[in-house]
């Protein structure tokens, strides 16, 4: 076992930062697994449960805006190569979620409206100007369309995504999720519902 890549947020708002870990585990199958750690204490906050996957990116936000802390995650299977995007609730308070400096680079907001019914606005900020991909998932995490894919400059952009496929076929009622990745350094994934 090694650390493969951390990062440090005052996530609890006690004016403690807290260590984002992930580190990576060599085994058969090799899998990755993330932490939140107190620096202070040393007590591990919150870690993933062990999975066949390999984790390749996590990120920390509130997703469902309840307060807590949620920590998203692009798997990889090892045996079928297939990704897929996992949700787990650190059980972490949410007090510092306007500090966190986690995301800093670029900001990836809620779509709105949502619940939405056919189209729906997607907006994000980017700090640098860079090559900026914009995909939509289902929620076993197959990537069903993909909205923007070239050079942006930094700032504000919107998209309004009308809910069909790569192909312009309407898709299902149901829940989805999006991601924004600026020079292929992908955001957290936010969720959006389809009602039609």
């Amino acid at each position: 076992m090694h650390a493969l890549s951390s990062s440090y947020a005052d996530l609890t708002g006690d004016g403690n930062y807290e260590q984002i870990l992930i580190e990576t585990y060599n085994g058969s199958p090799a899998y990755q697994t993330a932490k939140i750690l107190d620096l202070i204490t040393g007590n591990v906050l919150f870690t993933t449960p062990d999975t066949n996957g390999v984790m390749n990116y996590a990120t920390i936000q509130d997703m469902d805006g309840n307060g807590v802390w949620d920590c998203v995650v692009t798997e990889m299977n090892d045996v079928t190569d297939n990704f897929r995007i996992v949700i787990y609730d650190t059980g972490v308070s949410a007090q510092a979620r306007s500090n966190s400096r986690i995301a800093s680079s670029f900001v990836l907001k809620q779509n709105y409206p949502n619940p939405f019914n056919p189209a729906t606005r997607i907006e994000y900020s980017i700090a640098q100007p860079g090559r900026v991909t914009l995909d939509v998932f289902n929620i076993n995490g197959r990537k069903v369309t993909s909205l923007v894919n070239g050079f942006q400059p930094k700032g504000e952009h919107s998209f309004e995504w009308n809910s069909t496929d790569e192909h312009g076929i309407p898709l299902a009622s149901g829940s989805y999720l999006y991601q924004v990745s600026v020079n292929g350094k992908p955001s957290g994934a936010r969720k959006m519902i389809l009602v039609r």
